[in-house]
């Protein structure tokens, strides 16, 4: 009799036992994909930033904004620092649906009345807090512009460059570390989340066109990227910009970015595929977003295969995240395997939505203890390099993903998706595991080959060496994930 599959039972609603065992091969041979050295990054909201409407307590949302103001953002805590830095090199991303209702108030003048349109203002002071952190740990600027309805007459007109193009100024004369500019914040949903028009594809490359040649006559060292679409899961992108935007524009972009969660929390006025511990631990809703990562990449391959596809927004659920899911290790093999995807589909930039904050920042907010996600990015960050070599996996509840390390060697990613044990074997029989685990899928603690990874008593990162492996098998316990390190003789990865 032949066994149903696990992605037939998970459809059919059958309980079907996953294999205990599994075969991963790798391909030493050419290299799949190369992404940015300082991928991935990460995001703080706009709203965080300024000081404005943000997911917090209150489980309120109107449009596409929690109801909770926050206090302006504290850069200056040593201990954020020191966690954001460990992380290096990597990109500091500012946007989210605040940044399309903000005014640069470069003057510091506080109090005065903005303009139509908007709900909050940008000072000087601001600013220089951000660059500052930015320099300190690392990590240039990727700022999502207003492209909403201040800057527009009559809130729908065509967009006007003047406030926009201050900023740009005031940071190319103080020399800001500013590695692109992103023009608006998911723009093909500015109907639901701020209430106004949404822009077509026509009118948002005709402003985007203009936009660029500001700066590259202001900021000629930072890319301008766009449009950053949002793609629901299963749905994709509700009304559609970006394969327009794309084509109009063709080999004048240099990147296009997209934003993507795979599930919406509870705070979210509307859901396609609800949170919950076990929803992404199955292949079938994990794919998807490979799926939509795969559709931007083959679009521009044909119409404009110089410009990269960076996902400047991701996280575990959208609308703050999920509390006890997007906080907890159920999150985590989500990310992980977000990571290891979106680079095997050509998406040279990753930025996590949030550094802290939320149900889905790396970081509690308030103790700045790490989260799940933390450690993971951390091992991430380490281990593997930039160069994406092709996996493959024999079991769908076994999801593996290897890259170069950044000084040599291979290193394969392997994820148990399963509730039981399964021993998976390897394609060397040497090397350094580790080794990722907990005792639940809503478990706050990751163990590291058998320890919970935690702060030190002086607020110092433990050092993460791994464990010496002799395979070529690996057993991994139910929902965990395992970084094995091993050096290949004549691959693509030898020095």
């Amino acid at each position: 009799m032949r066994l149903a599959t696990p992605t037939f039972c998970l459809l059919a609603g059958l309980a079907c036992a996953p294999p205990s065992s599994a075969v991963v091969e790798v391909d030493l041979a050419a290299p799949l994909a190369h992404v940015n050295p300082r991928s991935p990054g990460v995001a703080l909201d706009t709203s965080q930033v300024v000081g404005a409407r943000w997911w917090g307590p209150d489980p309120t949302v109107q449009g596409g904004f929690g109801q909770t103001r926050v206090a302006p953002y504290d850069f200056s805590r040593p201990r954020l620092r020191q966690l954001t830095r460990a992380l290096g090199p990597g990109v500091l991303r500012v946007g989210g649906s605040e940044a399309d209702l903000l005014f640069y108030d470069l003057g510091s003048q506080l109090g005065a009345q903005l303009p139509p349109g908007d709900d909050a203002a940008l000072t000087a002071d601001r600013w220089a807090a951000l660059v500052d952190f930015a320099i300190e740990v690392d990590a240039p600027i990727l700022f999502t512009l207003n492209a909403g309805a201040g800057p527009r007459d009559g809130g729908t007109g065509p967009w006007s460059s003047e406030n926009a193009e201050a900023l740009l100024q005031f940071a190319a004369d103080r020399h800001d570390p500013v590695l692109a500019w992103e023009f608006g914040n998911e723009v093909n949903g500015y109907r639901f989340v701020l209430g106004t028009a949404s822009l077509t594809a026509q009118t948002y490359a005709d402003d985007f066109g203009r936009l660029a040649s500001i700066v590259e006559r202001v900021t000629p060292g930072a890319r301008l990227v766009g449009p950053a679409s949002a793609f629901w899961p299963v749905i994709g992108e509700v009304s559609p910009v970006l394969p327009d935007f794309v084509t109009r524009l063709g080999a004048q972009l240099q990147a296009v970015s997209w934003h993507y969660y795979p599930q919406e929390s509870r705070r979210c006025p509307a859901h396609v595929r609800l949170a919950g511990p076990d929803v992404m631990q199955h292949a079938v809703a994990l794919d998807d977003m490979g799926h939509w990562a795969h559709q931007i990449a083959s679009h521009l391959a044909d119409v404009a295969p110089q410009a990269e596809s960076w996902v400047s927004e991701t996280g575990n659920a959208q609308c703050g995240g999920e509390p006890g899911v997007s906080d907890r290790t159920a999150g985590t093999w989500w990310w992980l395997d977000t990571l290891g995807q979106l680079a095997a589909n050509g998406q040279t930039l990753v930025i996590r939505q949030t550094l802290s904050g939320s149900n889905y920042g790396l970081l509690d907010d308030v103790t700045l203890e790490p989260r799940p996600d933390y450690w993971a990015t951390l091992l991430w960050k380490r281990l593997m390099g930039p160069t994406v070599l092709k996996a493959r996996s024999s079991s769908s509840t076994v999801r593996a993903w290897a890259h170069c390390g950044p000084a040599g060697g291979v290193v394969v990613l392997v994820l148990n998706l399963a509730s039981s044990k399964v021993s998976v074997t390897l394609p060397e029989s040497t090397g350094r595991a580790f080794v990722l685990s907990a005792e639940a899928l809503d478990s706050a603690a990751l163990t590291l080959d058998g320890v919970t990874l935690e702060l030190g008593a002086d607020g110092a990162l433990p050092a993460m060496p791994g464990v010496a492996w002799q395979g070529p098998t690996l057993d991994l316990p139910a929902h965990s994930g395992a970084f094995v390190a091993f050096d290949a003789a004549r691959s693509v990865c030898s020095p």
